[in-house]
């Protein structure tokens, strides 16, 4: 349900947005503005949600502006998705996620894991993209209605 809530939020927000000219300097400025205000909700997400272990997803966190598309998510980071959106790891999955751990910490990852987290092989999923849109919009319809975009 967040999944397609987020996509049909994000389509509305840039059919708005195509009111602009690609070309235009102004679009361009709101889309950065409204690129840094997902990636601090973003990484604040990820950091309340205890996501973060030595940093690496969140430094992958940012936004790419191409043209006049505004993409907000994690950057070079492959593991985002599974705790964007939980996943299945299987006996297999929880075996090597427990060793890389345990080789990473040095201790028993069983205690390093949280125990509502991994749930009978399941990630369960720990949202940090789709939350910073929906508490950020607000923010985003005034940088919108400064634009001239609404």
């Amino acid at each position: 349900m967040i999944r397609s809530d987020a996509k049909a939020l994000e389509a509305r927000i840039m059919a708005r947005l195509e009111k602009f000219l690609p070309e235009d300097p102004k679009k361009r400025e709101t889309l950065f503005k409204i690129g840094k205000v997902l990636r601090a909700r973003m990484i604040l997400n990820a950091t309340v949600k205890r996501i973060v272990d030595q940093g690496g997803l969140r430094k992958s966190l940012n936004y790419e502006i191409d043209k006049d598309k505004l993409s907000v998510g994690s950057f070079g980071v492959p593991y985002a998705k599974y705790h964007e959106y939980g996943a299945n790891l299987g006996p297999a999955g929880m075996r090597a996620m427990f060793a890389a751990i345990k080789k990473r910490h040095g201790k028993s990852s069983k205690r390093i894991v949280d125990k509502n987290v991994v749930v009978n092989g399941f990630l369960k999923a720990r949202p940090f993209v789709a939350p910073a849109l929906q508490s950020e919009l607000s923010k985003i319809r005034r940088i919108l209605a400064e634009y001239g975009a609404l």
